[in-house]
């Protein structure tokens, strides 16, 4: 028996698309003062001490038609506005989410929320 190479068969050319753009695109959202698409937040620069400084900060909302970018950018701002507002426990956690995502990406997280219920 000799050992043969298999011939490529039907060759499907897939595009290469990249996930996330090399050059980073600018937050216009943040730069308007519609309160509809921004949440503004006090947050405490050391979260466990309530008379240390306050600052602030603003974040998008996500309402499901952003790309991957704009979603990770988000789960990193929603994690430094429960630790800046010292929310630690899951309810209120899970109050603050639902306020932050508007459109399909709340009900997608509510989807979620029961199912996680269902399981436990």
């Amino acid at each position: 028996m000799t050992d043969r190479i298999p011939k490529k068969t039907q060759s499907t050319q897939v595009k290469d698309v990249v996930p996330l753009p090399l050059v980073r695109e600018e937050d216009s959202i943040l730069n308007t003062k519609d309160t509809t698409k921004v949440g503004t937040f006090k947050l405490l620069t050391n979260p466990t001490d309530t008379a240390s400084p306050k600052y602030s900060f603003a974040m998008p909302y996500i309402d499901g038609t952003e790309g991957l970018r704009p979603v990770i950018q988000w789960v990193l701002n929603t994690r430094k506005v429960l630790a800046g507002l010292n929310i630690t426990l899951g309810p209120p956690q899970v109050t603050l989410v639902n306020e932050l995502c508007k459109g399909s990406a709340n009900t997608a997280f509510n989807e979620c929320l029961e199912l996680a219920r269902l399981v436990l």
